[in-house]
């Protein structure tokens, strides 16, 4: 851990963030329909176990785009893999981790982020504060 609150790799903090990342790197179908919001549903919902998780993620993206227009079905597949994959990179049932158990502290978009340190309260015992001055760690120009 550090921190930013990183254990062994990175986890996205929300389903909707996995799925966003599926669909930028093209592994999520964006000319499916409704590929992202049936993405979303399928990794958000609760398994018991990854067996189970990967099973029913499939059954539920194929039983809806079933016999639905531009369905192909080399589509449905690549979103079965993505959301699967998706799925299992984030949530583990065994050890009680599943989307936002282990928050990313870096950057402050799904979390504090930077202002759970930086927030000028953290105070040392000569009484300086961690600054809220981006630059401590970023460089900009």
């Amino acid at each position: 851990m550090d921190c930013h609150n990183r254990p062994a790799h990175t986890f996205h903090a929300t389903p909707e963030r996995a799925v966003d990342a599926a669909i930028a790197q093209g592994r999520l179908p964006r000319e499916l329909p409704f590929a992202r919001r049936e993405a979303v549903a399928a990794v958000t919902a609760e398994y018991p176990d990854r067996a189970a998780a990967l099973a029913a993620i499939a059954r539920r993206l194929q039983n809806f785009y079933r016999d639905r227009d531009g369905a192909a079905a080399r589509l449905v597949e690549r979103a079965v893999a993505a959301s699967q994959d998706a799925w299992a990179r984030n949530v583990f049932p065994a050890m009680k981790v599943t989307w936002g158990t282990y928050q990313n502290h870096l950057g402050h978009l799904d979390a504090p982020g930077c202002f759970r340190c930086h927030d000028d309260e953290h105070k040392a015992a000569d009484g300086s504060v961690i600054r809220q001055d981006c630059e401590l760690c970023h460089t900009l120009e």
